[in-house]
């Protein structure tokens, strides 16, 4: 179980990295700084076949696991999916 993953993604629109090429880090940490949770939330695309934001639902990481089957590796995230309105 680990409580942090770095996501890397292109965005077309931001020519600031290398070539539009971005990182972002998300948490799914139980105790912050010996406090509090800190779970981020993050955008879904669950109909790639629209062309706007209504292709995506928001959940929030509770975890990042990976396991092996067959000497394959499988990289797995367990979220709270929100429900939608509108």
């Amino acid at each position: 179980v680990f409580n942090s993953a770095c996501s890397r993604f292109f965005v077309p629109s931001d020519l600031s990295g290398i070539g539009g090429m971005c990182h972002e880090y998300i948490c799914a940490c139980p105790i912050w700084r010996n406090k509090h949770p800190q779970f981020y939330c993050v955008f879904v695309n669950t109909n790639p076949g629209l062309d706007s934001m209504r292709d995506m639902d928001v959940t929030q990481v509770l975890s990042f696991f990976y396991f092996t089957y067959k000497a394959k590796l499988y990289p797995c995230i367990v979220v709270r999916w929100f429900d939608t309105s509108g």
